[in-house]
């Protein structure tokens, strides 16, 4: 409303101009009067013009409180249906009142913009049956009969007084029809009420739908016995119990009608007797002492006394604490903290485990979910037992799956009229409350309990200990694994002791756990599962009905079988496996291995020890001593520089690939993605493999974490043209580059540079320049934006640099490449230094433009 009056405010002063000029007639006419002699425009606004007019004095003090002179004083064009003043005299007792409130502006203007239509419209242009849009935004009804013309039910007295702005038409009448149930309750002065409704936040719903409200009057709710309810969650059954969700006059009632209210399950019925309308609830009669106040949104009838809902049937969590056989399962609502959830709005629907089904749990169990500890178990335990929404015994389906609130599915079988939900059989149902239904179970369902969970509530606290140690609760808290549990007694009876390294431990962990569900029903005599410690392969022998599992040094029988958990399989087993004795990793391997000490002092410098000593897998192609020592001379201190680390870090990570590739995996042709992110092409030919141009030397080293293959090579292809500059030795370059910012453009793809050596750069005449822009277009001078080996540079080539416009010219002299610039030459001494983005040729001069 509030757009459409600042639209209406500036509205074209054209459009009003031309409006005004045409015609339109400024003496007072009664509807239906034919007299079309021209007059002059008019001068006065609309507000002008009821100011001036003795009938419509109520109505400009409205406006005043509306602050809405402004509005109508605008552009426009309006037309205003104006009330006079024995049309507000006429509306019931005090509304005119308290609509003049400064707390009731809103409603007020909600009111006046009902009685505003965009636009000039004379009495002529009405018709019967035309509909008008208000400014307010709610449609007026136009009725023209027998000369007299009605408009929202209001007789059109005096017509078409014309304003500068608009024009106005006298009626007989105050129109509400734009204002709601609230605004009628507001404005009609059922204050306790309005307050009720407030209060139980029902505001939004009594403004909405198409409603019938019986609105009790302020005595009625003074009446109260006991006085009227003060919270939201009482208030809001009572209120509801008075609102009907659709629109019925009091001549549409008929006598013993049923009328569905918005409080669930509760009706209304009408009564018809002797003129009067009574209606009576779940406990009580009223009678309706006013009826059919029309509202926007509906019909209100005021009665004489509140309507009071049934007594509400007791929550979820009362209703348990009141049934005996849930005495423990209350215990444990109470100790997980969830009779406040329970008791919440819900709905939903319990799966009750009676006190029997807690103790048939084993022994301890009860005891170790109540602990505080354990309270996230006992949750996760409880609200498996809880689904959404109110579901009957009835609604229960074989084949049904339902989702809890933990977010477990539960399974339905229905058979022979036994109903069994997660494998516990419905003893008792549909027990209803007034936040769901409760059905008892013979069972309680631990399936929302994975592997540690169980180990937890069992007392498996060695087995808990061993696992927290060794950091791996949340792996067994994944897949789909099988257990072999070890006793505390088991643990107790490891020689020495339980291993207390980390790693150690966790071998020993590993060994114990199958990545695949196995119950003991699946196992079968001599069967092999593979467990998660790599290499660690188990045996199943069957024997006289019992299970033996063999490891590598020892084996274990099982004592208890399938407990069955939420993401697999445990099976107690009376002693601890043990695994063979223990690979080293990648860099424990490295540094046992003479001919790598010099890898390993690199991978020291780079920091990466730890990385090569982590869970992997890796593949690593580790160079030898042999291939170290063959690099350029200084390339290998150089590496291993402090500064250079990076470097150092990225070409040693160029012989890493993820995951553990045996020799036998590696195929011609095949290419490997390394860790540093460059791929590796492999080639296989005359029983040879090379990796990178570099010949595997030995292969299949084992390591815990992965494999190692030698290698008579050092692999430089992660390492760009700056690296190469830097680890060469190229100090000059490197400092020139840096200097005039073309770091970023030489580690760019696909480039040929012409490297001056360091005596080069000192031979400059003057000196190196040490103007940036200077010095770039120097540099630029010594860089072809295409990759070109030495055999592709033949006599007479021009290359173009990137210094625009500005090329080299290659003359070749026996075995000898020069290269002529705009100003001097330079000779290739050392060609085709392959980098990872381009190629170097060190040439003796540095070439000037």
């Amino acid at each position: 409303m509030t757009t459409m009056l600042h639209a209406l405010k500036h509205v074209s002063r054209r459009a009003a101009a031309a409006l005004s000029f045409a015609a339109l007639t400024t003496t007072m006419v009664a509807c239906g009067d034919d007299d079309n002699t021209p007059v002059a425009p008019a001068t006065q606004t609309i507000v002008q013009t009821a100011a001036g007019t003795p009938q419509l004095s109520t109505l400009v003090s409205a406006l005043q409180a509306a602050e809405l002179t402004t509005t109508l004083s605008g552009a426009g064009p309006f037309t205003v249906f104006a009330p006079v003043n024995p049309a507000f005299s006429a509306l019931p007792a005090d509304v005119l009142t308290r609509l003049l409130e400064t707390g009731n502006r809103a409603i007020l203007t909600k009111v006046l913009t009902f009685h505003v239509v965009p636009g000039r419209i004379t009495a002529s242009q009405l018709q019967n049956g035309q509909t008008l849009t208000t400014v307010e935004g709610t449609t007026l009804p136009v009725t023209v009969a027998n000369g007299v013309v009605t408009v929202g039910g209001a007789r059109v007295t005096t017509a078409d007084i014309n304003a500068s702005n608009g024009v106005v038409h006298l009626i007989d009448g105050v129109m509400l029809g734009s204002l709601d149930i609230v605004d009628n309750a507001i404005i009609r002065g059922f204050s306790s009420l309005v307050s009720a409704v407030t209060t139980a936040n029902l505001t939004s719903a009594l403004r909405g739908g198409n409603l019938t409200v019986f609105a009790p009057t302020n005595a009625a709710f003074a009446a109260i016995p006991g006085g009227a309810p003060t919270t939201a969650a009482a208030l809001a059954p009572v209120l509801q119990l008075h609102v009907v969700g659709s629109r019925a006059l009091s001549s549409q009632l008929t006598n013993g009608q049923q009328l569905p209210t918005l409080l669930t399950g509760a009706n209304l019925t009408v009564a018809l007797a002797a003129g009067r309308v009574n209606i009576t609830g779940p406990r009580n009669t009223v009678q309706v002492v006013t009826a059919d106040i029309v509202a926007k949104n509906g019909v209100i009838h005021v009665v004489d006394n509140v309507l009071l809902p049934a007594a509400p049937p007791q929550t979820i969590t009362q209703t348990a604490v009141a049934t005996a056989q849930l005495s423990t399962l209350v215990t444990a609502l109470q100790a997980a903290e969830l009779t406040g959830t329970l008791s919440g709005a819900g709905p939903f629907t319990v799966f009750a485990p009676v006190n029997d089904a807690f103790a048939a749990l084993p022994a301890g169990v009860v005891s170790r979910l109540l602990e505080t500890g354990n309270r996230a178990i006992l949750s996760k335990l409880l609200t498996f037992h809880v689904v959404p929404g109110r579901i009957t015994a009835s609604q229960l389906q074989n084949g049904q799956t339902l989702t809890t609130v933990e977010g477990t599915t539960l399974p339905v079988t229905v058979a022979n009229g036994v109903v069994t939900v997660g494998g516990a059989r419905v003893t008792t149902a549909d027990i209803n409350a007034s936040n769901g239904v409760v059905h008892l179970i013979d069972g309680v369902l631990l399936g929302s309990l994975d592997i540690v969970d169980n180990a937890i509530i069992r007392g498996f606290s060695s087995l808990v200990s061993a696992v927290t140690a060794a950091n791996l609760g949340t792996a067994l808290r994944g897949g789909n694994l099988t257990v072999f549990a070890p006793t505390n007694a088991a643990f107790a009876a490891i020689p020495g002791g339980a291993p207390s390294d980390v790693a150690a431990l966790t071998r020993v962990l590993q060994l114990h756990v199958v990545g695949a569900r196995a119950l003991s029903t699946q196992l079968s005599n001599g069967q092999q599962l593979t467990s998660l410690l790599p290499g660690g392969t188990l045996t199943v022998s069957l024997a006289n009905g019992g299970v033996r599992i063999a490891g590598p040094l020892n084996s274990a029988s099982v004592v208890t079988a399938d407990i069955v958990a939420k993401n697999g399989v445990i099976h107690v087993i009376d002693n601890v496996l043990l695994p063979a004795p223990a690979l080293g990793t990648i860099t424990q391997t490295a540094v046992a291995t003479a001919q790598l000490s010099t890898l390993v002092a690199a991978l020291q410098a780079a920091e990466l020890t730890g990385t090569l000593s982590g869970t992997g897998p890796f593949t690593v192609f580790a160079p030898v001593n042999a291939a170290f020592a063959d690099l350029p001379a200084g390339v290998l201190q150089r590496l291993l520089e402090t500064g250079n680390r990076a470097i150092l870090s990225k070409l040693l990570t160029f012989h890493v690939v993820p995951g553990r590739i045996t020799a036998s995996q590696l195929r011609n042709g095949q290419t490997l993605t390394t860790v540093e992110g460059t791929t590796l092409p492999v080639v296989v030919a005359s029983g040879f493999v090379f990796v990178g141009g570099a010949r595997v030397t030995t292969a299949d080293i084992e390591a815990s974490n992965g494999v190692v293959h030698l290698i008579d090579g050092v692999l430089l292809g992660s390492l760009d043209i700056v690296d190469n500059a830097i680890i060469r030795g190229l100090t000059s370059l490197v400092g020139a580059v840096t200097a005039a910012n073309l770091t970023t453009a030489l580690r760019g793809e696909n480039l040929t540079v012409f490297a001056p050596t360091n005596a080069a750069f000192a031979a400059i005449p003057g000196g190196a320049p040490t103007n940036p822009a200077t010095l770039a277009s120097v540099l630029q001078l010594h860089v072809v934006g295409s990759r070109l080996t030495a055999a592709e540079l033949s006599s007479g080539r021009r290359l173009n640099t990137l210094l625009p416009n500005t090329g080299l010219t290659v003359e070749l002299f026996a075995r000898t490449v020069r290269l002529n610039g705009p100003r001097n030459f330079a000779t290739v001494v050392a060609a085709d230094i392959v980098a990872k983005n381009g190629i170097i040729h060190l040439i003796d001069t540095v070439l000037l433009p």
